[in-house]
Parts: C-alpha cells; structure tokens; sequence
C-alpha cells in the first residue's frame, strides 16, 4: 500500500501521465480512490485513510470520488464502530471521534491518546478545512451500488 501512495505522493510521474492521457486521447478520468471499509473499526486508521484520500486529491488533478469497498464485511464488525456508517461517509462533525476516544473508548487513559491528542484533533480541523469529497459505501455483491459508483463517475466528468 506505501508503492501505492509513492505513485503520487514523491513525484508528479502519474499526474503527469494522467493528464497526457486527458489531453492526447481525449479521455475523460476520473479518480475513484477505494478505502477498505474494514478501517472504519479504527478510529486511527479512519484518519489516516482520510489524510491519504485528501493528499491524493490534492495530487491528482483529476475529478474524484472516495468509495468505501467492502462494505458487506462490515456486518462482521459492525459493533466495533463507534457511529453508523452515515457519520463516516458524510464527513460532519469528526471532532466527535476524539470525544468518542477520550470518554467512550478504551483509549482515554492511554499515554499515547494525552501525548497526540492535540495532534488528533489539528489533523481532523485539516479535513474539515479541506474539500474532501465524501465517501460513496459500495457493496460489489449489490448491482446497484456499484452502478451508483458509474452514474458518480460519469456526472464528475460532465
């Protein structure tokens, strides 16, 4: 997954190759960015994915779209999320998840938690700050989720 973000994080090589794509063939891309929704379970790691999606983004130059994949795995943890799904796919209020951390979680009395706490709560200000696209939930198993993701595609590119 690191190889993966290095392709637009280190250098502008696929930006690059992107845009000569648009413009040479006349192709209209669109960047649909897929974050396991496996991740949702971690508070942590909700942020992180959200941090890559932002850089992304902000790196590619392309219209884009962030889809949570997987979706049908989330029946099997589904009480490990600390809010429903809609929370995490809207993108409102992320400031509830460090309340959620520091009164409801198993992480208020962890060192960690008070030592990076105020870096927490900077890094969900910067995408609330930002214009991240919020998260489309696809389930592969279900047609019409997928052919949701497609018409979102489609509209992006006019």
């Amino acid at each position: 997954d690191v190889y993966k973000r290095q392709l637009y994080t280190h250098n502008y090589e696929l930006r690059d190759i992107l845009s000569a794509l648009s413009k040479k063939l006349d192709l209209r891309l669109t960047a649909i960015h897929l974050i396991g929704s496996t991740l949702l379970s971690s508070q942590t790691s909700y942020i992180s994915a959200l941090l890559v999606s932002l850089s992304a983004q902000m790196s590619i130059e392309l219209p884009y779209l962030n889809v949570f994949s997987k979706i049908d795995l989330l029946e099997h943890f589904k009480d490990d999320l600390p809010f429903k799904l809609e929370y995490f796919t809207q993108l409102e209020d992320l400031s509830q998840l460090l309340t959620y951390w520091q009164y409801e979680s198993n992480m208020a009395d962890h060192p960690i938690f008070a030592k990076y706490k105020g870096l927490q709560a900077e890094l969900i200000d910067l995408v609330e700050d930002s214009t991240i696209v919020p998260f489309i939930p696809v389930d592969i198993n279900c047609r019409e989720s997928v052919l949701r993701v497609l018409q979102l595609a489609d509209q992006s590119n006019g």
